[in-house]
C-alpha cells in the first residue's frame, strides 16, 4: 500500500470514529440527559443555558457530518473550539481519565484528534472527493477527482457490460468514459 492511499485509509478511519464518537455523545445529550438536562448542567458550570443546546446539535450534525464525509476540514474546525471548551471544564480535575469527574486527557485526545483530521481531511469515500452525482437509468453513480466512478446502488439486476475498470479511480485526469449497462 503506497502512502497516499495509507494516508486516505488513515483519514478515513479516523473521521468515521470521530463521526461515530460525536454521534453518541450528542444523542446521549438529547435522549438520556434530555435537552433541558444538558441545559441546566452547562448553567451549574457557569456558562449559558442555551450553550447546552446549541453543543447538543452542533455535535448531532458535526457527526453525522463526519461519517457522510462532508465537509470535513471545516466540521473538524468547527468542532474544536466545543471540545477546547470541554477540556477547559475539567482542567481543575487533573490530568487522568480516571480522575473525579473526569480529567481533561479525554478531551484534550479528542482536541488533538480533531486538529489531524482538519489537517488530513476525509480520505477515500468522502463526499467532499466527489464532482457530482448522477443517475442513469437504475444506476445512481459518483464521479471522483481522479476520473474514476464510484458505484453508488445498483438494484435490481443493473450489470456493466464493459469498461469495467473505471470502477476504480485511475490516476490520469480525464472525462469519465461512459458505462453502457444491460438489463436482465
Amino acid at each position: 500500500m503506497n502512502s497516499n492511499r495509507s494516508a486516505d485509509l488513515a483519514a478515513l478511519i479516523l473521521r468515521l470514529a470521530l463521526g461515530v464518537l460525536y454521534l453518541a455523545h450528542s444523542l446521549q445529550k438529547i435522549f438520556v440527559f434530555t435537552l433541558p438536562g444538558t441545559a441546566q448542567f452547562f448553567v451549574s458550570l457557569g456558562l449559558p443555558g442555551w450553550l447546552g443546546y446549541v453543543t447538543a446539535f452542533v455535535e448531532l450534525f458535526g457527526g453525522i457530518a463526519l461519517l457522510l464525509g462532508v465537509q470535513v476540514r471545516w466540521v473538524a474546525l468547527v468542532l474544536l473550539p466545543f471540545m477546547l471548551g470541554a477540556m477547559s471544564q475539567h482542567l481543575h480535575n487533573g490530568w487522568g481519565f480516571a480522575s473525579p469527574h473526569g480529567g481533561w486527557e479525554y478531551p484534550a485526545f479528542w482536541a488533538v484528534t480533531l486538529a489531524v483530521q482538519s489537517l488530513l481531511g476525509g480520505g477515500r469515500a468522502g463526499a467532499e472527493r466527489c464532482e457530482g452525482v448522477a443517475c442513469c437509468g437504475r444506476l445512481i453513480r459518483l464521479r471522483d477527482r481522479a476520473g474514476g466512478l464510484a458505484v453508488l446502488a445498483h438494484p435490481q439486476g443493473i450489470k456493466p457490460t464493459e469498461n469495467l475498470g473505471i470502477l476504480y479511480p485511475s490516476t490520469q485526469r480525464h472525462a469519465v468514459p461512459s458505462l453502457h449497462l444491460a438489463r436482465q
